[in-house]
């Protein structure tokens, strides 16, 4: 199997070899820190048994070429938080 022609590859976490590898991978970027925030305000929240409410994170798409995709047909998002 060969990436990019039988399949395409995708990371999550993007961590720091990821930009860096031989075919750059893309990867799903997470705001980690803002994540653990979240999650003790609402931990907090619940010990005081106050309302507590779902919360969805907002991850990140970042494009590099282990996808496949050509640089003029995605918006590359490689520094965006």
């Amino acid at each position: 199997m060969r990436v990019l022609q039988d399949a395409s590859v995708l990371g999550f976490d993007d961590i720091a070899i990821a930009a860096q590898a031989s075919l750059p991978l893309s990867t799903i970027r997470q705001d980690l820190a803002g994540a653990a925030r979240t999650l003790i305000d609402l931990l907090f929240k619940r010990i005081a048994r106050d309302d507590t409410h779902s919360v969805v994170l907002d991850p990140r798409l970042v494009v590099r070429k282990s996808c496949g995709a050509r640089v003029q047909d995605v918006e590359i998002r490689e520094n965006s938080a």
